[in-house]
């Protein structure tokens, strides 16, 4: 399988990386607006972000991952599913803002790289 690597400024990430990067970035958003925790991540959303990167581990697509609202396998089900999508929903836009290169990487993944 080809490894597909990301550039972010002088960084370079596998894709993998830089989707856990970009959740943590997208959880700390919501965590600090929705929760109200200040520093760092609460207990609910750490546990997120854990399960967040196991399922991210175990992707069937490796470095080839497209991005979540491309891809055709959902990771998560139930309530996760409408959590995680609520987060990347919330976080999503204000993303460019916080994080303006992570978000103008995913935006050229998105456009360039995913077939839906």
């Amino acid at each position: 399988m080809k490894q597909e690597i990301c550039f972010i400024g002088a960084l370079v990430l596998n894709k993998i990386k830089l989707e856990k990067e970009a959740m943590l970035k997208m959880l700390a958003i919501y965590c600090k607006s929705k929760h109200k925790h200040q520093a760092g991540l609460c207990e609910k959303c750490v546990e997120l972000l854990e399960e967040v990167h196991r399922r991210l581990e175990h992707c069937r697509f490796g470095d080839n991952k497209p991005a979540c609202g491309s891809c055709n396998i959902n990771c998560y089900r139930g309530d996760k599913f409408k959590e995680v999508a609520a987060i990347m929903r919330y976080s999503g836009p204000r993303m460019l803002f916080y994080h303006p290169i992570l978000t103008i990487q995913h935006l050229i993944d998105v456009k360039f790289k995913n077939k839906r």
